[in-house]
């Protein structure tokens, strides 16, 4: 072997930045002892299971039969004793993160070995990351399993996750938090799992779990994904949590509080100030009262994305949101705004009894959120904007990239809304904007002028969505757009039921052919 080979530090920089796999690192470890000693820092850094570990026990102790899935279950053959758990100890710590699935091991036997370790153990010492996640499956012993687990939660745990384990309602959350002094971040996913054929409220979970991460002295990332039925409690106790940094929720139907369509009747009062470190708000199903609570209980919130579904039944509620939004969150901070209207997907406009307007005066809420790149306002089928107005709101957002109104809105905007985009907007990639194509401007009145753009960066492809409408003359429509948008690469025509604008789908393919039509002559001739 080549002296350079049996430099450790060599070695550790050749295994750190390689690409090797676990198969390869794991020959390698096989080679003499000054490689295991190197290779086995990254062999075992990262585990997707216990499995690896467990196989350290004596051979005679253990099996493998295939699990759920892809997965393989682990099964003790006989009782384990202390002097078992030699090379299991050797080995658990060079374990920096640590992925625990609990269908890997049957339930009976995790709960077996934990029994048998010595009580002064700490079983993955120099732990940093811990995810956690339930079964595809109920079943009762859960509620009592991470209890159990506390073991694993190690003072160096700084990052830990939790997905789909709100079944674990009985769990005692403070103790477990209280293993844990160094946390700095905790994720929450959870959807429901289906063909559980249990029914639970997931609520006593999350409100016993944020009372718990109160007390973390260095909490400084909560995210959270999750859908569940209101509770005044629960929001209460979210509000209270100082790191809660992303909260990504969607409400449940419910029988207690909730009109018809599943949404909440009155949000609970939140303590001023709560979410104080809330950054990143997205909400897949909720009430504009409840997100105006959320936002209105704190002062320049530095938020950087606002997503919202949101149920939107009236212009003062829409108008609402917006002047929220406007009031309560920093103006340099805010990066997207999206807004969908929570409606019948199978209904179509000229359906609803109630057409909440957009005018200029409450879209003008955004218009001091100058660094905005993202702003959508979805399931908002009626404008009330004069030609003019489209000057001022492109001229609102310098650093644009992605604008859209739904395509199914009225009155339609005239061809010559495009033009204050194109100039106003250099880094946009995607536009979509209702057209109404029966008018083409002329070339000659000055509405096509060449935007500003971005000293020696190249103008971004551009898709343009227009809606389904009638195109006057398919020729100089195209003619315009391709004026305005020189690297526009897709027009997109979708928007009202295919049997009722099937002439207007086809007069836009027509406009898009002409464009690329054009673009591959202006190649061929420069090349």
């Amino acid at each position: 072997m080549h002296p350079s080979l049996a430099v450790p530090e060599l070695l550790f920089s050749v295994f750190r930045e390689s690409v090797l796999g676990q198969k390869d690192l794991g020959r390698l470890s096989l080679v003499c002892s000054a490689w295991s000693d190197i290779a086995n820092i990254f062999l075992w850094r990262s585990l997707n299971s216990l499995v690896p570990l467990l196989r350290l026990l004596p051979d005679d102790a253990w099996s493998i039969s295939p699990g759920y899935g892809r997965h393989i279950e682990f099964t003790l053959e006989r009782k384990l004793v202390a002097e078992d758990w030699s090379a299991f100890h050797k080995h658990t710590g060079l374990v920096r993160h640590l992925r625990l699935t609990f269908h890997d091991v049957l339930i009976q036997d995790q709960q077996h070995m934990i029994q048998c370790l010595p009580a002064t153990t700490t079983v993955l010492p120099h732990l940093r990351t811990l995810v956690i996640i339930q079964a595809p499956y109920y079943d009762p012993q859960f509620d009592r399993l991470l209890a159990d687990f506390v073991c694993l939660l190690t003072p160096t745990i700084s990052s830990l996750t939790l997905r789909n384990i709100a079944l674990w309602n009985d769990t005692d959350w403070r103790l477990v938090i209280s293993h844990c002094p160094r946390l700095t971040e905790v994720t929450l996913f959870d959807r429901p799992v289906p063909d559980l054929g249990v029914g639970t409220d997931d609520s006593p979970f999350y409100t016993t779990l944020f009372d718990a991460l109160v007390t973390c002295d260095h909490l400084a990332r909560v995210s959270m994904d999750v859908s569940i039925p209101y509770s005044d409690e629960l929001l209460r106790s979210l509000a209270a949590c100082p790191g809660l940094e992303k909260l990504s929720f969607g409400l449940e139907a419910d029988e207690d509080g909730f009109e018809d369509d599943g949404l909440p009747l009155h949000p609970a009062a939140i303590p001023y100030p709560g979410f104080a470190a809330l950054r990143d708000l997205t909400c897949t199903r909720g009430t504009a009262s409840l997100i105006q609570s959320i936002i209105t209980c704190g002062r320049k919130r530095a938020m950087s994305s606002i997503d919202l579904l949101v149920g939107i039944n009236t212009d003062e509620e829409l108008s609402g949101v917006l002047s929220t939004v406007h009031a309560h969150c920093d103006h340099q901070a805010l990066d997207k705004f999206s807004l969908d209207a929570l409606r019948d997907t199978e209904m179509w406009p000229d359906e609803y009894e109630v057409i909440v307007t957009l005018s200029k005066t409450m879209l003008a809420s955004l218009a001091a959120f100058r660094s905005l790149s993202v702003v959508v306002l979805q399931g908002i089928y009626s404008i009330s904007f004069d030609v003019a107005d489209w000057e001022d709101i492109a001229g609102w957002w310098p650093e644009l990239k992605e604008f859209h109104l739904d395509m199914n809105t009225v009155p339609r905007c005239p061809l010559s809304a495009l033009a204050p985009f194109a100039y106003h907007c250099p880094l946009l990639t995607a536009l979509t904007l209702p057209i109404d194509a029966s008018v083409v401007p002329g070339i000659e009145d000055g509405s096509v002028r060449s935007g500003d753009g971005r000293k020696g960066t190249p103008a971004p492809s551009l898709t343009l969505a227009v809606g389904a409408s009638r195109v006057a003359h398919v020729v100089e429509t195209a003619r315009y757009i391709k004026l305005l948008f020189p690297n526009i690469t897709s027009l997109i025509s979708d928007g009202q039921p295919f049997r009722k604008a099937r002439q207007e789908r086809r007069a836009w393919q027509e406009v898009m052919q002409i464009i690329r039509a054009t673009a591959h002559h202006v190649a061929q001739t420069i090349g």
